[in-house]
């Protein structure tokens, strides 16, 4: 009698042990399957910050690595939502060009692109050697790739000083040499860039100009630089170069070293004209600190004005400095 008691009972709890039993398989499955699909799909790092609702960068986000696919998308989706139809226009065709780009070639954009990201000098060199070989659409029109077309060249060029000797690092193959000559005779300028091409490039285009003179050399490391000796300059211009900087780690250390170097070469009473992606406040803060120990060293004082609203938008920062020597 027990024993068909007992056996009743194992009947009894069989459709309960085949429900748990199909339970489980199809928790291991889902999970098998969730796990192969995390193992095969791309995912963005984990220190990368994905804006999928309201863009509100974080006080550090120029601490970030803008090398990220992923938060580019998202940056610049975010923009559109504030910008009118002409401005999205024109910020939709810049998207789809990023988008199309390869990771390796991202890392090289500074951004813009991060640019992209650049955690070294000579990737945004690699990005302008890419555009200046793969992207020319004609032979005798090279390709121009002007970072942070937003602002317009001709005010920006009212910024450096008239009569003076102006020297632009990380030139690229920008047209703002050429505006700051159009409107100033007497103008002296410097193009130093560390991509042999671009320069070969640039010494072509302006080879009948006794007011241009084409370098490459680091812009940390101007002063080893051979066609830099006892040069002193009235002001430099910093168009995306320090944006390249500030995409990698330990940038700190490759914006004082351009901070350094440049106070070594000016003459005062000169000015530094900073144009970069947006400057956070704590962005700032490390700025005007590594510009005061640099400028300790040299006995000078740098005075920032960081984000002049009248120039700059909601996504570049037009910044100026004026040096002064402290010893006058």
């Amino acid at each position: 009698m027990r024993q068909v008691l007992a056996m009743k009972r194992q009947w009894d709890c069989l459709p309960l042990m085949l429900l748990l039993l199909l339970l489980s398989s199809s928790l291991v499955e889902s999970f098998t399957t969730r796990t192969c699909r995390a193992a095969t799909a791309p995912q963005p790092p984990s220190n990368h910050v994905l804006f999928s609702s309201s863009f509100s960068p974080p006080d550090d986000l120029a601490l970030m690595d803008f090398s990220s696919r992923y938060f580019w998308e998202a940056f610049y989706k975010e923009q559109l939502k504030t910008m009118s139809e002409e401005e999205k226009e024109k910020e939709s065709t810049q998207l789809e060009y990023y988008q199309s780009l390869t990771v390796p070639e991202l890392k090289t954009l500074v951004q813009d692109q991060s640019s992209k990201v650049l955690s070294k000098l000579t990737q945004k060199q690699d990005l302008i050697d890419y555009l200046l070989i793969q992207q020319q659409p004609a032979k005798d029109k090279p390709f121009v790739f002007e970072w942070h077309d937003s602002i317009p060249l001709d005010e920006l060029a009212l910024l450096i000083p008239s009569n003076s000797r102006c020297l632009m690092v990380g030139c690229g193959n920008s047209n703002l040499p050429r505006i700051v000559l159009d409107r100033n005779d007497n103008i002296h300028v410097t193009l130093l860039d560390n991509s042999p091409i671009c320069i070969e490039q640039l010494k072509a285009q302006y080879r009948q100009s006794d007011h241009v003179a084409c370098v490459c050399a680091s812009a940390t490391d101007m002063s080893s630089s051979q066609s830099l000796v006892d040069s002193s300059f009235d002001s430099i211009v910093d168009k995306g170069l320090t944006d390249a900087f500030m995409c990698g780690e330990g940038w700190e250390t490759s914006v004082q070293a351009l901070l350094r170097e440049s106070s070594q070469i000016v003459k005062t009473p000169a000015t530094y004209l900073l144009v970069s992606y947006k400057m956070t406040p704590a962005v700032q803060t490390i700025f005007q600190n590594l510009s005061d120990q640099v400028s300790g060293d040299a006995m000078q004082q740098w005075e920032w004005d960081f984000d002049i609203q009248s120039l700059s938008n909601h996504r570049v920062s037009v910044s100026l400095a004026t040096i002064r020597s402290t010893t006058q």
